[in-house]
């Protein structure tokens, strides 16, 4: 039926939350650590409104660095954090 329960996710997951997002504020978008109890949630913030986060002027040297830095390391080495780290300012 397409339905995906978050409980079967298992991946290394990144979530970035936009320091300046007026619709997906930080701690919304860090509850998403809660809603994956068994996948590796990574929780980060960035500088940046709700798109300005991915595609503002500096998201390539934040939020695309914090994404590169996290795909580059090995699943086994990621750690399920349960507090945000900040990102590049």
């Amino acid at each position: 039926d397409g339905t995906l329960d978050l409980a079967d996710v298992k991946l290394p997951v990144l979530a970035v939350a936009g320091r300046g997002d007026g619709i997906a504020p930080v701690a919304a978008c860090h509850h998403v650590a809660d809603l994956l109890p068994d996948a590796e949630v990574e929780l980060a913030t960035a500088p940046g409104g709700h798109l300005g986060v991915l595609t503002g002027r500096a998201a390539a040297g934040t939020t695309w660095a914090l994404l590169d830095e996290f795909l580059d390391r090995p699943a086994k080495r990621r750690a399920k954090r349960s507090k945000p780290r900040a990102g590049a300012a």
